[in-house]
């Protein structure tokens, strides 16, 4: 699957989860690869996404003190996903933007 983010279009994808895998995800910005290590817990996956998708923006405008930052990327990124799993955007824009 590709991605497109900021002006670059980056391979998305999830793969299976070994035990050896210390973190859920991974992102190389040179590359324009995104790569999820599919884990039993759904919740824990959807995050992975958004704390890639996170680093890659942060790549994207060039503030790689910010990606560099896990901190600062783990909590963003847990607070988009909230917000977009919380609110029906589809809904919002139907309803209020007409």
């Amino acid at each position: 699957m590709k991605l497109r983010i900021g002006c670059s279009t980056y391979e998305f994808k999830k793969v299976k989860r070994t035990f050896d895998i210390e973190h859920y995800g991974v992102v190389n910005p040179d590359l324009k690869k995104i790569v999820i290590y599919n884990s039993n817990n759904q919740e824990m996956n959807d995050q992975s996404v958004w704390h890639e998708i996170v680093h890659a923006i942060l790549y994207e405008i060039q503030r790689e003190d910010l990606s560099n930052n896990e901190d600062f990327v783990e909590i963003f990124s847990k607070h988009i996903h909230a917000f977009l799993k919380d609110n029906n955007l589809e809904k919002i824009y139907k309803n209020e933007f007409k």
